[in-house]
């Protein structure tokens, strides 16, 4: 597949996640129970692997998460109490499309399937850089809440309980995928006009639910 290609795809794959984070995102993190975590990397699973399953290029995957994290980074324009709020989480994408990559292209080139040990290991391997990364900016006195509320947040809550619930809810997906029972997107869908509005979307709705939450 040309270059060409690979950028529409990712456009388009990269804006529906950027949608899903704005919408559903916002949405979980009203929660206290701290569903965010537990549901949304599984959905950029899926999306990601979507991406993949219409194009056979891994590099879809990685460019889509590179694409959703430009869309996090739009949030740079809004009067933000400090910048880390947004390069942060764009950070947390791209580590997540990092490990959707790396697990698909295990399975695909192994001929193996989704098991509970490499979606967990998947889901561990970004959370455990990006809570090495947090520790660094809390270090040299960038703020970070998570590690302010202490051990049970960023181990017990961040690290083990939603990298298990990724893990379950992952091979969740697969086996629905299995069975024929997901979202089908034609092929023929997705073109140049779909990919450009599918970014433009996810742009406009990131920045509507950021001006929403700092009202």
């Amino acid at each position: 597949m040309n270059k060409k290609k690979i950028i529409m795809y990712a456009l388009f794959f990269g804006g529906l996640w950027g949608i899903v984070e704005a919408t559903l995102g916002y949405l979980l993190n009203l929660s206290t129970l701290g569903l965010s975590g537990c549901i949304m990397f599984p959905i950029g699973f899926y999306i990601l692997r979507k991406g993949y399953k219409h194009t056979n290029e891994i590099s879809v995957i990685y460019y889509s998460s590179i694409i959703a994290s430009i869309i996090k980074l739009f949030n740079l324009l809004m009067p933000i109490s400090h910048p880390v709020k947004v390069i942060n989480p764009a950070f947390a994408i791209l580590l997540e499309g990092l490990s959707v990559a790396v697990l698909v292209s295990y399975t695909v080139k192994n001929n193996k399937k989704i098991t509970a040990l490499n979606a967990l290991a998947t889901s561990l391997s970004w959370r455990a850089i990006y809570l090495i990364d947090t520790f660094i900016l809390f270090y040299i006195n960038i703020p970070s809440r998570m590690i302010q509320k202490g051990p049970k947040e960023y181990l017990l809550n961040f690290i083990i309980i939603n990298s298990i619930a990724n893990a379950l809810i992952i091979l969740l997906i697969d086996k629905l995928e299995e069975k024929g029972l997901d979202f089908k997107i034609k092929p023929s869908f997705i073109k140049p006009v779909t990919a450009i509005f599918s970014f433009a979307l996810a742009i406009t709705t990131q920045l509507f639910f950021t001006y929403i939450k700092m009202k």
